[in-house]
């Protein structure tokens, strides 16, 4: 993985360690763990396009998700991360899931750092472009 990062070197090692156990967890479709990196009033858009805002209703789209029973392996080819201030961080990532088809998309995340629960994810997106043409960039 590529990773690009603009970050404290700890503030660096906490997101990183965060966004792999967000990957590990996902992998193992466990979603108890997923939810343990998400604040309480979290907001996630999975690439359905449903908007799930708090633990509960993160956990309902999840179950949805994994229920569909594809397995899959999911993992980031880029990872960028930024400061928005100085205990928030945005992320960008290219993300892939190793299917028959093979898919791939945009990931983007804030996270913010609590003085009780440390990086927690506080907003999460994701946009699928497997189906879509060329970037301006890739054409060059």
């Amino acid at each position: 993985m590529n990773l690009t990062s603009l970050l404290l070197p700890d503030d660096h090692e906490a997101v990183n360690v965060l966004m792999e156990s967000y990957l590990r967890s996902w992998n193992k479709q466990d979603i108890d763990a997923l939810l343990v990196l998400f604040s309480e009033h979290a907001e996630f858009t999975g690439i359905t396009a449903d908007i799930a805002t708090g633990k509960p209703a993160i956990r309902q789209l999840l179950d949805y998700y994994f229920g569909v029973g594809q397995e899959t392996r999911f993992g980031f080819s880029e990872l960028y991360l930024r400061y928005l201030q100085p205990k928030m961080v945005m992320g960008t990532a290219h993300w892939n899931l190793q299917t028959e088809t093979g898919r791939n998309g945009i990931l983007h995340f804030i996270c913010l750092k609590t003085p009780e629960k440390g990086w927690k994810i506080i907003l999460l997106h994701s946009l699928e472009l497997s189906n879509q043409p060329a970037t301006a960039l890739e054409e060059k």
